[in-house]
């Protein structure tokens, strides 16, 4: 009896020692919408995310400066700046897995390489979360470190604002896109949550079985007034070597469940003369309220003719 007690005793033990957790694959995708071979590229890379899961995985898009417009750089310029500098990009499309050396999407996400990345091990456990009061929105994160030694050799921590899904009626550059995945909103400090905090803020030395949490608020009139869709903002966060770019994990928050939200639809079915003589145009907009349980009684509608 005392032998397999000794035993039982030798193997948990041992267990907790060794405690380690997958890695989730962390994807920073830099693209623009008026690169043409952006839009040929990034498919092929989205078909291999959806088929590994959008669970499996936390992405950040980057909407850079070049070759053309991008209204969605030109809203939020800091984050893609910032992390092209910080990975030498040069051109676009680019991709870096988990703070690896950047390479075309195709090459750098794959069902293999995410698969492999997925197969690799931490002591870095994290969990993020963001939750709605009177329209402000509070962010938590956790890192714990799982194993039973001191875990140190990730240095920084990053918290961005994402849109998960920004779509447009027409294309917004010259390349054809039209909806946009995981786009970089902005940048926070997990320390203090000022916002620009493009250089991550520092993550110390976290004890053994021991968890390092980080919570800020960001008041209802500093969230960016260039977000199209609030039910599709969340929060991700990863961990990273400011000297080697290894990012060893990530997390993301749930998008959705904005209280309060108004989820309204137009549509339009105008009418306007046929000949060259008839000036006629009849305006007619169609609006729908997909909310439940708020009612809408009033709407503002302005119009524009050539820009006027």
């Amino acid at each position: 009896m005392k032998k397999l007690l000794l035993c039982l005793s030798f193997s948990l033990a041992f267990g907790i020692i060794n405690a380690q957790v997958q890695k989730t694959p962390f994807i920073e995708h830099f693209t623009q919408a008026s690169c043409g071979p952006c839009a040929s590229q990034n498919p092929t890379m989205y078909t291999a995310l959806n088929t590994f899961g959008s669970a499996n995985y936390v992405k950040l898009t980057y909407q850079v400066s070049w070759p053309g417009s991008d209204p969605m750089n030109a809203e939020y310029p800091g984050g893609a700046s910032a992390r092209t500098t910080y990975y030498g990009v040069t051109g676009v499309p680019d991709c870096s897995l988990s703070g690896g050396a950047t390479a075309a999407p195709n090459t750098a996400v794959t069902a293999a390489t995410l698969a492999a990345k997925a197969a690799e091990t931490t002591p870095y456990s994290m969990a993020i979360t963001h939750s709605w009061n009177n329209g402000d929105i509070t962010i938590d994160v956790d890192v714990t470190n799982t194993s039973a030694t001191p875990a140190n050799s990730m240095d920084k921590i990053y918290v961005a604002m994402v849109e998960d899904h920004v779509s447009y009626s027409s294309a917004p550059g010259s390349n054809g896109e039209t909806d946009f995945y995981y786009v970089n909103r902005e940048f926070y400090n997990a320390s203090t949550g000022a916002a620009g905090a493009t250089s991550g803020a520092s993550l110390p030395t976290i004890a053994a079985g021991a968890t390092e949490s980080y919570s800020f608020t960001i008041p209802k009139a500093s969230i960016p007034n260039y977000m199209r869709d609030l039910d599709q903002l969340n929060f991700v966060a990863f961990i990273q070597n400011n000297t080697t770019k290894a990012v060893d994990q990530a997390a993301k928050s749930i998008a959705g469940n904005v209280p309060g939200l108004l989820d309204l639809s137009t549509s339009t079915n105008s009418v306007s003369g046929a000949g060259y003589c008839d000036y006629s145009f009849d305006p007619v907009i169609n609006f729908t309220n997909n909310t439940a349980s708020i009612d809408v009684t009033q709407f503002v509608v302005e119009y524009d003719i050539n820009g006027g």
